[in-house]
């Protein structure tokens, strides 16, 4: 049977014969293979004492690491006695014992999410984690109010998170998303290019994405998309401006331009304006507005104002700016000459509509669409069938209707 592997300069059980190469170099004065340097061209290295053998009865000396030169661990006083176990019941009991640290580990591990549990809940119910582009603005508001109460009614839990119109900041929230093992991400996009790398990231890690108001470019990301038919919104704006103002000048006060829903109402409302329907309107300036403030509308409308001081019209694609935008034209007394159009409905608006400070409106009911996502979402997770993309019905209003509405259906 071959010898044991031990350390270097480890001495052998004095019952074991040394190795004839040993025994040569133990006569001849040499402990080591290798001579250290202070020794080469100088004095000879010291001659190491052969080893001693034990007597008979002489107590065993201890060597290093509390083992006996005989190679059994050697007994002090502090040491515990002999386990009365057999070896087999010592191997279960670390076996019970590292089961147990590792199911402790794993419950830690999983603090967030819940021991036991699955996608993400201690209870077993579905987590469903949701990127807003920026809930501070009304849309998301309202959409988040119809995500609560629906998942209350579903019985699901939901995580919120806030990009604050940073697509770096949603990129992570979505991967943190997928590291809290989420059963399914609703997302409304940033940037419709930036956020498709992320979407990938939670396909690959078999989390469904459904996007929501604001689509994203590749289509394969996502498995459905929940909200407006933003190029319909756009045509049904321009031709009510095309109908009730005969002709003049367009300012066009937009959100942010890498949102989908700013390109698509973009394009279709520059389609029905450029069209010989359309003959006797022109778009004079247009501008962006990345911080959807009323603060922001009022700068971006006095300083249009100034480019533009015979406007007809001013086109707001985003109602949580469209207050800065009446007030800018009512401090240059421009109100009787200019015809505003808004779009999303938020409450405020109804009396806006209806005193003539805004033209025509277009209210989205976004707590119909957080709680429209929500089902989605569920039923797929349950092995439904899901429709590439649902449009919800929006309501368009004007002075002719508006006092047939309610604050409480524009939400």
């Amino acid at each position: 049977m071959a010898d044991p592997a031990r350390r270097p300069g480890h001495l052998r059980d004095p019952e074991r014969p040394q190795p004839q190469r040993r025994r040569r170099r133990l006569a001849g004065g040499r402990g080591r293979d290798r001579v250290h340097p202070r020794h080469v061209g100088g004095a000879a290295p010291p001659v190491l004492p052969a080893p001693r053998r034990k007597e008979a009865g002489a107590p065993a000396v201890r060597g290093r690491r509390g083992r006996t030169r005989e190679g059994r661990r050697h007994l002090t006083a502090t040491s515990p006695p002999p386990s009365p176990l057999t070896p087999v019941q010592e191997t279960d009991m670390r076996i019970t014992r590292l089961r147990g640290v590792a199911a402790a580990a794993l419950c830690i591990g999983l603090a967030a999410t819940g021991c036991g549990g699955s996608g993400g809940s201690d209870s077993g119910k579905k987590t469903i984690g949701v990127s807003f582009a920026a809930p501070r603005i009304a849309l998301y508001a309202g959409m988040q109010k119809g995500i609560e109460a629906e998942a209350k009614k579903l019985g699901v839990e939901v995580i919120f998170t806030d990009a604050g119109g940073d697509p770096l900041k949603q990129a992570n929230d979505i991967n943190d998303l997928i590291a809290k093992d989420v059963d399914g991400i609703l997302v409304s996009a940033i940037d419709a290019k930036a956020i498709v790398a992320p979407l990938n990231s939670a396909k690959a890690a078999d989390v469904p994405v459904m996007t929501v108001a604001r689509d994203v470019e590749d289509k394969s990301s996502r498995v459905s998309y929940i909200g407006n038919d933003w190029g319909k919104s756009g045509q049904q704006i321009a031709e009510w401006t095309c109908k009730n103002v005969e002709k003049g000048k367009i300012i066009m006060i937009k959100g942010p331009s890498a949102a989908p829903y700013v390109q698509e109402m973009t394009k279709s409302y520059k389609q029905v304006v450029g069209s010989p329907s359309c003959s006797g309107m022109t778009i004079a300036h247009e501008v962006n507005v990345s911080a959807l403030t009323s603060e922001e509308g009022l700068k971006a409308t006095k300083a249009s104002l100034s480019a533009v001081p015979d406007a007809k019209v001013v086109y707001a694609n985003l109602d949580d700016f469209l207050p800065g935008v009446v007030q800018a034209i009512n401090e240059a007394g421009k109100a009787e000459q200019i015809t505003v159009t808004g779009f999303d409905g938020i409450p405020e608006t109804l009396a806006m509509v209806r005193d003539g400070r805004v033209g025509f409106e277009i209210a989205l009911q976004p707590k119909k669409w957080g709680a429209t996502a929500l089902q989605t979402m569920t039923g797929e997770l349950d092995g439904k069938d899901t429709p590439d993309q649902i449009f919800i019905e929006t309501l368009p209003f004007d002075k002719t209707n508006a006092d047939e509405l309610t604050e409480a259906e524009l939400e």
